[in-house]
């Protein structure tokens, strides 16, 4: 059987590339002049993405999208992807409409927002969108048309509780399951808190003990590889050599709090600490069952 065959890639460094234009850009009328020609003689839209340097200098000029007589198909991932691979700070969007109306449609408006969101979380600036008519222009960002990028990345993030330049909160929750080692086997109970987790724990029906009900969490962290469900207490019993055995968790305020906190509103429950250099005696452990 032949082997399938896993393409390699990697990305190297390579001369600085040369700069579309010594002249600085300063303002969009710069930015028109720059394009101005390659406008003059086409019967459709083309939607152009100015690569540029933090010091105005346009690195390259990339023509992201060809369209029709009033509309270009746009991607974010085609818009960028010269300017990744240019190593650009900013862009300047422009495109042009061939009816000569360079006032902004509702779907230019739509593409700018999208663009700066995007924009904003890969960390290249969208300075500007400049549309071109027959011998006029309008600049977004001169009739203060250019959306907030942290305000739209706010907004989308918002769902996930992250804020625009923070690492997302790592999170705890608790359940109770009637069954710990299948969920499938019984009921899983998802609790607003640990508090609750344990009423309910306790009000289980006795006859159910047999199936090895318990407490868990699950911890919510983007980062985190650990991310996902956890036994806290199983068969009446709180293994924290076994929490502990995992550095995420030992390392885990939330963690530790579930764990004093589980000792404090369960006393009855049988707890198996870890010992120094984490070898349990024997006895403990007998003692524990």
């Amino acid at each position: 059987m032949k082997a399938n065959g896993l393409k390699m890639v990697s990305i190297r460094l390579v001369d600085d590339p040369p700069i579309y234009s010594e002249d600085k850009i300063q303002n969009p009328n710069d930015a028109v002049q720059l394009l101005l020609k390659e406008f003059d003689s086409v019967d459709r839209e083309l939607f152009f993405v100015l690569n540029m340097q933090t010091n105005g200098q346009v690195i390259n000029v990339n023509i992201a999208s060809m369209g029709t007589l009033n509309s270009c198909i746009l991607s974010p991932r085609e818009i960028f992807k010269a300017s990744i691979l240019s190593n650009a700070a900013s862009v300047i969007l422009m495109h042009n409409h061939p009816s000569g109306d360079c006032t902004p449609s509702k779907q230019d408006v739509s593409v700018t927002k999208r663009l700066v969101a995007c924009g904003e979380l890969i960390g290249i600036t969208v300075l500007d969108h400049v549309i071109l008519g027959k011998g006029t222009y309008l600049s977004m960002k001169e009739a203060n048309m250019m959306p907030d990028g942290k305000k739209i990345y706010n907004e989308i993030a918002a769902e996930n509780r992250v804020e625009y330049g923070k690492k997302p909160i790592p999170t705890i929750s608790f359940y109770v399951a009637e069954c710990m080692e299948f969920h499938s086997l019984g009921k899983v109970y998802q609790c607003r808190s640990l508090e609750q987790a344990v009423k309910r724990y306790r009000n289980l029906p006795e006859e159910m003990a047999c199936m090895g009900n318990g407490i868990g969490f699950t911890i919510k962290d983007d980062e985190s590889i650990y991310s996902g469900e956890f036994d806290l207490v199983s068969a009446n019993r709180l293994d924290v050599d076994i929490i502990n055995s995992i550095p995420y968790y030992r390392d885990s305020p939330l963690v530790q709090k579930a764990i004093e906190d589980i000792k404090r509103l369960m006393p009855e429950v049988k707890i198996i600490e870890p010992v120094q250099h984490g070898v349990q005696n024997p006895k403990e452990r007998k003692q524990a069952r």
